[in-house]
């Protein structure tokens, strides 16, 4: 596969690379467990229970768009990071690419549609009871497939006339295109969809933030028995986490800066998204943290019991204590239920 200069932009010191190595191997490891956890805790011990539960089926497409990222994306640019090159292929060279750009789409529509839905069921409450997972899942399953419909063109036009265009730059040791061969228009198209989209996504993200906070406060005020902030709290943490990840890696892209450690800094960066939604939930959501709390306990009670099983008391002795002790219960009940047998026969 081409790659660019690596003595122009890549990292040759061994320090400054096992820095971002250890970086990515963590928000890796992170997002792999803890947005495993989020979807068995949902699906299978319905450990996250909100009022909505759309904004639970949400939370799970979510979690599913982190893990395809982890896998396609974070994983082979850490494996490139520890080898200092593109080892695993040409073909996931294009998966990679593409499915960033679809991921970033489909989790940035989904935030979108999370913070809408959390909007709509404080302005319409009463509207909004009935909603149940099945009509969660055909809305983000249309968030997926508008993904796919607003990034098809390019998909197509790339894996049909560019894939020799194709080349590994050791400035974020990934995959892309090389811009300069695309025709104009398509450039033009880009530059359009790219703006609108960021703009579009932000801008919604930060009014419906806004509005979700006032009409929260409106409702804790009307209502005298107080507000359940947990559905507001996931909503404007998700929402801070997207801001925190990409906020910075668009200014630095459309601010036209040509320090490429600024660049690398702030494209990686964007991974916190990855692996920070396990957080939001653990902090917001009460029901999900009692259920890691009982799984930690459950799991180190059965860690102590295997580990200290030499150090128990004998099975016979064991048994002959069990014995004595419900002798010495039973004692007192045998007494009892004669001395009343003795009180009856004494006033008959």
């Amino acid at each position: 596969m081409k790659t660019d200069n690596r003595t122009l932009i890549g990292i040759d010191n061994t320090s400054e690379r096992f820095i971002l190595f250890s970086w990515c191997l963590v928000v890796l490891v992170t997002s792999l467990v803890g947005d495993t956890v989020v979807l068995v805790a949902s699906i299978r011990y319905n450990a996250i229970k909100l009022a909505n539960k759309v904004i639970v089926v949400v939370i799970q497409h979510l979690a599913v768009c982190n893990l395809i990222v982890a896998v396609l994306r974070l994983l082979p640019t850490t494996l490139a990071i520890a080898i200092d090159d593109w080892v695993i292929g040409e073909m996931l060279g294009h998966v990679q690419f593409h499915v960033s750009n679809y991921c970033f789409t489909a989790t940035s529509i989904l935030t979108i549609v999370m913070s809408v839905l959390k909007l709509i069921c404080l302005m319409q409450p009463l509207r909004t009871v009935s909603w149940s997972k099945t009509l969660g899942h055909r809305v983000c399953g249309s968030m997926w497939v508008l993904s796919l419909a607003i990034l098809a063109p390019g998909i197509f036009y790339n894996l049909l006339y560019s894939r020799q265009h194709l080349f590994f730059t050791y400035g974020f040791y990934t995959c892309v295109y090389k811009g300069d061969t695309f025709p104009r228009w398509l450039v033009k198209f880009y530059y359009f969809g790219y703006t609108t989209i960021i703009t579009t996504t932000f801008g919604a993200l930060f009014i419906s933030s806004l509005l979700i906070l006032v009409f929260a406060r409106r409702a804790a005020r009307r209502h005298r028995e107080g507000l359940r902030w947990e559905g507001v709290l996931i909503v404007i943490l998700t929402v801070a986490s997207f801001f925190v990840s990409y906020l910075p890696w668009f200014v630095a892209k459309s601010g036209r800066i040509n320090n490429m450690v600024v660049f690398r800094v702030t494209y990686f960066i964007t991974f916190v998204n990855t692996s920070a939604n396990f957080f939001v939930y653990a902090l917001s959501i009460t029901s999900f943290r009692n259920f890691l709390r009982m799984k930690v306990f459950s799991l180190g009670g059965r860690f102590f019991r295997e580990k200290y099983t030499e150090y128990s008391v004998p099975t016979s002795m064991s048994i002959s204590l069990a014995h004595s002790t419900t002798e010495r219960i039973r004692f007192p009940q045998n007494s009892l239920k004669k001395f009343r047998e003795s009180r009856v026969s004494q006033r008959s």
